[in-house]
């Protein structure tokens, strides 16, 4: 079957070449041969030049994969995050850039006037991110969250909880895995639309994490995100470790 439709699209080719050839030539019978020659062997010249990496681009579409996957003996993938995380109001975030060929990288972010980040620590597993897509009628979006744990309840961090409550962020978290260079450390989560307060809740007699805070940042249904997250990363761990230096 599959030799069979071969045939007929070499057919049709024939024929068609044939055809342009005949009104590009007035109707010179000859000048039509030689004209169709031209055009149906020209067109398998043109296909055979193409490499498969130029063919699999011209096909390439919303929702394509364009690479493949080999998995490394020497750097593996390690679970887990680091409790410290970095939060920013986005309306503080200026821009940022991003890699020339890798959208998802980002170079660098530039901060409003006197803004920056702000460093949390946490402890152990306090911190729980994750991010997920969620299917919709039309289009599918990224959901993020970030939930942390906050081990203080004195007055100057009960302010800052009250004021996260109607706020919007973008947090930085710090993956264990580390990659190739560091090109796996840091994500970005919120940078496009932002986080918003989802939860916040104290259990002064919970037994888990002592009566602290719990709070949940999450992008919000009218606002998912068009990324899984963003990476901070330039040239190597160090460079990189630099950038979030200079965010705080």
């Amino acid at each position: 079957m599959k030799k069979l439709n071969n045939i007929l699209i070499l057919l049709c080719s024939i024929v068609m070449a044939m055809f342009i050839g005949f009104i590009g030539t007035g109707g010179d019978v000859m000048a039509t041969f030689i004209a169709a020659g031209v055009i149906f062997f020209g067109g398998i010249a043109l296909s055979l030049s193409l490499t498969p990496a130029s063919r699999r681009g011209m096909a390439f579409a919303c929702g394509s994969i364009s690479a493949a996957l080999s998995l490394s003996c020497t750097v593996r993938l390690s679970g887990g995050v680091n409790p410290n995380v970095w939060i920013a109001n986005k309306d503080d975030i200026a821009s940022w850039t991003t890699n020339v060929s890798n959208p998802y990288i980002v170079e660098s972010i530039t901060m409003g006037t006197l803004k920056e980040f702000y460093k949390w620590e946490g402890k152990l597993k306090s911190t729980e991110p994750a991010v997920r897509v969620i299917k919709g009628n039309y289009d599918n979006t990224w959901e993020h969250e970030i939930k942390i744990r906050v081990f203080d309840i004195s007055p100057a961090i009960l302010q800052q909880i009250a004021n996260m409550k109607d706020g919007r962020f973008v947090v930085i978290v710090e993956n264990n895995s580390k990659g190739t260079a560091g090109n796996t450390k840091y994500d970005i989560y919120g940078l496009d639309n932002g986080l918003y307060c989802e939860a916040i809740e104290r259990i002064p007699q919970s037994a888990d994490d002592a009566g602290a805070w719990n709070v949940t940042l999450k992008t919000q249904e009218y606002g998912r995100e068009t990324k899984p997250t963003s990476r901070l990363f330039i040239t190597d761990e160090a460079a990189t470790d630099a950038v979030i230096a200079g965010l705080v």
